[in-house]
């Protein structure tokens, strides 16, 4: 995981004598978070100021990607036998040559259990579909041996058809918004399907899923004000009926305090940040009385404990334990609790205030809902190119977010086909032959292999007379003679004397004057001026053509 170290100090005294540590290698990448607070020598007996608790090390392959994370050894809150303990952990990743995580090995050590490795496999299609999982547990050696796989299935326009195995159906609207979630696509699939419903704005209206629902009442930003929670006769404990109201004091989507009504009581709870990483310490209100938490966060912003604060003396450990995996699913069961970070349903990505249904498997993601189950969001991309697919979570979930719902990929990504298009526009004036040449056949190929995957994302078809004809348009940059590299002369100067300029040389117009100096279009400008305009317009259209998305 690629991470700032302008933005985390390499020592953090942080509320309740808790001690958090960063370390960076040469390249700025972290290797190293460890928290300790107040313990005993386990050699001495002798009561210390900073014994480290628990942390992780972090080690990143050439590309900058993470290919393993495991617990630091000697953290008391791993061998603890009063109170909370943490369970340590020792994850390796593996990528294809597209990026896209494959495989994780988790080996987890409750300390009460045999330690065991968990594999699981991703398989994705050419557009990063995932269209397989496979998940195999074995207390030895991580191993494929009793490996259980579910497959999905999708349509020319990247949307999930079917459940997992061909399970069940999705249900959309008419924007592409999914209306019915099979249940073998959530995390509760003996609770039958899940319903959704979407307000004009293309946020979420309610979650529903067996007798729990979920509604959500937006303010005048459109930001989520009210949340109603409906529960049936049967109670789990992972969800508790009543309403939480969010209230706001800037522009963005976390809310500065709520206001929690359940079972009979009301909580005010109050969130406030720690040194730019986001959520940090939470002030619950409850009948008069505050109390004060300290969430303590991992690699990737997911609240893996938590605190009690006491103003008058330092924490001795922790309060709580969760662990969760690449895509978001907890580890262990949650239960529901009132007030605190998980009172909110901070806990995958808690730290960046990203809120989790954890009855229904639903992570508040800013624009649009996220379904932990698939790793897929509920509605179509709100920004073009935001992704692989429409639909998708990064098909790199170690190493990249996307906690606004809107984007993911780099803005290379998103806007290379413009930018080429642009450049080799200003190439054709301000470069040689050869530069302007290059720029254009880059650009056309950037386009069309971008139209390629729009349109099927969109389901629009690619036989269509849009389609051919931008296409065709592109084409002609390499094929049409007024728009090709132009032919200054048949004929160079050589030191061997006049000789017949090679087909390539023609084609690229070098022969009349360096490949990289604008001799060589001056004297095309003179010579053949239909055709050096003819070509620089065509490059202008079609970097605007790129960037209207046709």
């Amino acid at each position: 995981m690629v991470a700032c170290a302008l933005l985390a100090l390499p020592l953090e005294e942080l509320p309740g004598g808790i001690i958090r540590r960063h370390s960076y290698d040469s390249a700025g990448e972290l290797v190293d978070l460890t928290y300790s607070g107040k313990g005993t020598d386990p050699e001495t007996g002798t009561a210390v100021a900073d014994q480290q608790w628990f942390g992780w090390s972090s080690r990143s392959d050439a590309a900058g990607r993470t290919v393993r994370e495991w617990s630091t050894d000697g953290g008391s809150a791993y061998t603890t036998t009063e109170g909370t303990q943490a369970v340590s952990s020792d994850r390796r990743y593996g990528y294809d040559k597209a990026g896209r995580l494959t495989r994780v090995d988790e080996t987890l050590n409750t300390r009460t259990e045999a330690p065991s490795c968990t594999r699981r496999g991703y398989g994705f299609d050419v557009n990063g579909n995932r269209t397989s999982q496979t998940v195999a547990s074995n207390l030895s050696d991580c191993a494929d041996t009793g490996a259980a796989t579910v497959t999905r299935a999708y349509n020319e326009a990247d949307h999930p058809v079917t459940g997992a195995n061909g399970q069940g159906a999705y249900v959309y609207d008419p924007l592409g918004r999914q209306t019915s979630i099979p249940a073998a696509d959530t995390i509760k699939p003996s609770n039958g399907a899940m319903s959704l419903a979407y307000y004009d704005s293309d946020a979420a209206q309610s979650v529903a899923q067996g007798d729990t629902k979920v509604t959500f009442t937006l303010d005048g930003a459109g930001r989520r004000l009210v949340q109603n929670t409906t529960v049936g006769p049967v109670v789990t404990p992972d969800v508790v009926a009543g309403t939480v109201t969010r209230h706001y004091t800037d522009s963005s989507d976390n809310p500065a305090w709520t206001v929690d009504v359940r079972g009979g009581q009301q909580v005010t709870t109050r969130f406030a940040g720690l040194t730019g990483d986001g959520m940090g310490i939470t002030f619950t209100t409850i009948n008069g009385v505050t109390t004060a938490e300290l969430a303590l966060a991992g690699l990737r912003g997911d609240v893996n404990a938590t605190v009690k604060l006491d103003g008058a003396n330092p924490a001795t450990g922790i309060d709580t334990w969760a662990d969760y995996t690449e895509y978001g699913q907890p580890t262990t069961a949650k239960t529901a609790t009132v007030g605190g970070a998980a009172g909110v349903g901070y806990g995958w990505l808690g730290a960046h205030e990203r809120a989790t249904l954890d009855a229904l498997g639903i992570t508040l993601m800013g624009a649009r809902l996220y379904n932990q189950a698939t790793g897929l969001f509920t509605s179509l991309d709100p920004e073009y190119q935001g992704g692989d697919t429409a639909y998708g979570y990064p098909t790199d979930p170690v190493n990249n977010q996307d906690l606004a719902g809107t984007k993911w990929r780099s803005w290379w990504h998103r806007n290379g086909g413009t930018v080429l298009g642009y450049a080799s526009a200003g190439a054709c004036i301000f470069g040689g032959p050869a530069v302007c040449g290059a720029l254009t056949v880059a650009s056309a190929s950037v386009s069309i292999y971008g139209r390629y995957r729009r349109y099927r994302r969109e389901r629009r078809s690619v036989r269509s007379w849009r389609f051919v004809a931008s296409t065709a348009w592109d084409v002609a940059g390499a094929k049409i003679s007024p728009v090709r590299g132009i032919r200054a002369t048949r004929f160079v100067a050589t030191r061997h004397g006049i000789r017949r300029a090679s087909r390539l040389r023609m084609h690229l117009g070098t022969t009349a004057g360096r490949w990289n100096s604008r001799a060589g279009y001056r004297h095309i400008h003179r010579t053949q001026p239909r055709k050096f305009w003819g070509r620089y317009l065509y490059n202008g259209f079609s970097a605007f053509k790129n960037f209207a998305g046709w």
